[in-house]
C-alpha cells in the first residue's frame, strides 16, 4: 500500500500542500506536512530522496526557521531545522548553497532562547553544518556572528535554566562545544600565519608601544622589537593581533603598568615584549589553542567545557584572557619583588595562580580576577605548604591501606608460616653479627671480686678470638683507656697478665648491679665460670653491655 501511495505522486501531493496558504496558517496540519515529508524521503524508496526535493520547497521550508512564514509552532520549527539540515548534508550542492543562502545564522539564533531544548539543539547543529558548507568569506561572517552579542547572551542565558533536566543540559552543551571549537581554529589559524612587516610596523609605530620597550631596554630597542616580532615569534599573528588590540583598548592599563615598572630599581624590571610573549604562552594552553610551539614544563590543563560560561562571557577570550594576564604578570613580580632575570619563575607562579583559579570554573572575568586577587604570593606559598603536608598524610595513609590490603591478601595464618620459615635465619644473622662485634674487642672497666671493691684506673680488654672458642682478657695501661680496641698495640697490653678462658668454661653471662662511676652510674656484666669463679667489668653503654651479654650466651650455647 506504501509502495502504490508512492507510485501515485503522494509526496508531490505533500509538496502542493506546503504552497497553499490556508495549510501554512494551520499549525497542526503544516506541523504534520513536514514529518510525513520527512519520513518518505528518509526510506528513499520508488526513487524519492532529499536530492530530488524541488528547491521552491526547500525555500518553503526555510521559511519556518527564518521567521518569514510567521509561524511560531515549535513543532513546525523543529521540523523545518531538521529537514534544512538534512539538505545541507546530501549529496546536492544545489541544495547545500541554497540552504547557505536562505537561512542566515542570525535568524537561527533567535531560536536558541527557546524553552523547547529540541529547538535549541537542532538551530546549533544547523549553524555548525552551515559552517561545513560555507565558503571562507562566509564562514568568516558565521565566526563574527558566536562573537556577538545576541549569541553569546542567548547561550549564556538558556544553558543555567534550571527546568531543564542534567541529560538536556548535557545535550545543549555538546552542541555548542563544536561551535567554541570553531572559533578557537580560528585562533589556530592565526598562530600558523606569519605577520606582515606591515603588521609590524602598526605596533612599533604606536607611542605607548614604543613607550613600554624603551623604559627597559637600552639602544635599538623598536629595532629588536621588530626582530623578535617576525622572526622570533612562535605565536605569529595573534601575538600581534592581541598587543594591538590591547594597546589601543586598554592604553590607560598599560600606560599605567609601564608607569609603575619604570619606577622599579634597575635590575627590578620586566621587559614589555617577553611579557607579552609569555603571557601569550599561559592562555594559548589554557583556552585549547594549537600551537606547536607549546611550553614543555606541564602547561595549564584545556578544558573547554568547564570555562565555556567564562569564555562565551566576552566578544574574545584571548583579549580578555590577556588583558587579566598581563595583569596579573605586574602584580605578582611586584609580589615576589623579582628581578629581570626571573622571568621564567614569575611565570611558573602566575601559571600556577591561573590554575587555581580557573579551577573554580568562574563565570565571568569580573569573578576570575576576584579568584586571583585572593591568591596573592604569600598565600600560595601557604598553600604550598599545606599541600605538601597534606601529600604526605596522603603517602602515609596509602601505604596504610596498602598494609591492609596486603593482609587481606595474605592472611595472618601465612604470616604466621612465613614468620616460622624466616626466623632462623634472622636469628643466626644476628648471631653472627654479635660475634663479629665480640671479635672486634671492647675495654671495660674491672670491678672486684665479689663487688665490694672498685679498682680504680684498672681495664681490661676482652676479645672473642677467630675460632670463637677462647675469650682472651688482657689488663691494659690506664694511659691507653681512651685507645679504640682496634687501634692497640702489643705494647699497650700488660702480656704478664693476659687471661684465655674458654667459651664453654663459662657456666652464665649476668647483669651485675649499677656501680656509681665519677662520671655517672656504671652498669656491670658478670661471668660466672664452672669453676664457681666470677669475673666482673662495667662499662657506661647498656648497648655495648647488651651485645656481649647475647654475643657470650650465644657462644656458650646456654
Amino acid at each position: 500500500m506504501v509502495s502504490a501511495f508512492y507510485a501515485n505522486p503522494g509526496v508531490d501531493i505533500l509538496f502542493s500542500l506546503l504552497k497553499q496558504d490556508a495549510v501554512k496558517r494551520n499549525c497542526n496540519c503544516i506541523s504534520l506536512c513536514l514529518n510525513v515529508i520527512s519520513n518518505m524521503l528518509e526510506l528513499k524508496l520508488e526513487g524519492i530522496s532529499w536530492e530530488r526535493v524541488p528547491t521552491e520547497i526547500v525555500q518553503i521550508i526555510a521559511t519556518f526557521v527564518t521567521g518569514h512564514a510567521k509561524v511560531e509552532d515549535g513543532n513546525t520549527v523543529l521540523a523545518a531545522l531538521q529537514m534544512l539540515e538534512q539538505f545541507l548534508v546530501c549529496n546536492s550542492d544545489l541544495h547545500s548553497q541554497l540552504v547557505v543562502r536562505e537561512v542566515p545564522v542570525q535568524s537561527l539564533i533567535r531560536h536558541l532562547a527557546k524553552n523547547d531544548t529540541r529547538i535549541v539543539v537542532a538551530a546549533l547543529s544547523l549553524i555548525h553544518t552551515l559552517w561545513k558548507k560555507s565558503d571562507e568569506q562566509r564562514r568568516s561572517e558565521i565566526i563574527e556572528h558566536l562573537q556577538s552579542v545576541p549569541f553569546r547572551t542567548a547561550v549564556t542565558s538558556t544553558l543555567p535554566r534550571e527546568e531543564r533536566s542534567a541529560a538536556k543540559l548535557r545535550s545543549i552543551i555538546d552542541a555548542v562545544l563544536p561551535l567554541e571549537k570553531i572559533l578557537i581554529s580560528y585562533y589556530s589559524k592565526m598562530i600558523d600565519e606569519k605577520p606582515t612587516n606591515e603588521e609590524i610596523e602598526k605596533i612599533t609605530d604606536l607611542e605607548l608601544f614604543r613607550e613600554a620597550c624603551s623604559s627597559t631596554s637600552n639602544g635599538n630597542s623598536i629595532n629588536q622589537a621588530q626582530i623578535i616580532l617576525s622572526s622570533q615569534n612562535p605565536f605569529g599573528k595573534l601575538l600581534t593581533r592581541t598587543i594591538e588590540r590591547y594597546a589601543n583598548s586598554n592604553d590607560e592599563n598599560m600606560r599605567m603598568l609601564v608607569g609603575e615598572n619604570s619606577m622599579r630599581i634597575e635590575g627590578g624590571k620586566w621587559q614589555w615584549l617577553p611579557l607579552c610573549m609569555a603571557t601569550m604562552k599561559l592562555i594559548v594552553p589554557i583556552l585549547g589553542i594549537s600551537n606547536n610551539h607549546d611550553d614543555q614544563n606541564q602547561p595549564v590543563k584545556s578544558n573547554l567545557e568547564k570555562l565555556l560560561m567564562l569564555i562565551l562571557s566576552v566578544e574574545c577570550p584571548v583579549d580578555a584572557l590577556f588583558n587579566t594576564t598581563i595583569q596579573l604578570f605586574h602584580t605578582t613580580w611586584r609580589e615576589m619583588k623579582a628581578n629581570n632575570n626571573e622571568l621564567h619563575k614569575v611565570e611558573l607562579v602566575v601559571r600556577e595562580k591561573l590554575t587555581k583559579a580557573l579551577d573554580k570554573s568562574p563565570q565571568s572575568f569580573e569573578i576570575l580576577e576576584n579568584h586571583l586577587s585572593a591568591l596573592p604570593y604569600w598565600k600560595l606559598q601557604e598553600i604550598w605548604k599545606k599541600e605538601e603536608a597534606q601529600k604526605e598524610n596522603d603517602q602515609l595513609d596509602s601505604d596504610v591501606v596498602r598494609w591492609k590490603n596486603y593482609e587481606n591478601i595474605f592472611p595472618m595464618k601465612k604470616f604466621r608460616e612465613l614468620k616460622k620459615r624466616l626466623q632462623p635465619s634472622i636469628e643466626q644473622l644476628v648471631r653472627t653479627n654479635r660475634k663479629n662485634f665480640l671479635k672486634l674487642g671492647f675495654i671495660f672497666k674491672k670491678y672486684a671480686k665479689g663487688g665490694k671493691a672498685y679498682h680504680r684506673d684498672q681495664f681490661t680488654l676482652w676479645k672473642l678470638d677467630p675460632t670463637e672458642k677462647i675469650l682472651t682478657m688482657s689488663d691494659v695501661d690506664s694511659e691507653t683507656r681512651s685507645n679504640n680496641a682496634l687501634t692497640m698495640t702489643s705494647a699497650d697490653i700488660k702480656t704478664d697478665d693476659v687471661r684465655h678462658v674458654s667459651i664453654k668454661d663459662i657456666e652464665s653471662v649476668q647483669y651485675g648491679d649499677e656501680v656509681g662511676g665519677r662520671k655517672g652510674p656504671l652498669r656491670a656484666l658478670r661471668l660466672n665460670l664452672l669453676d664457681g669463679e666470677r669475673v666482673t667489668v662495667t662499662a657506661t653503654s647498656d648497648k655495648t653491655l647488651s651485645i656481649w651479654m647475647d654475643g657470650l650466651k650465644y657462644d656458650s650455647k646456654f
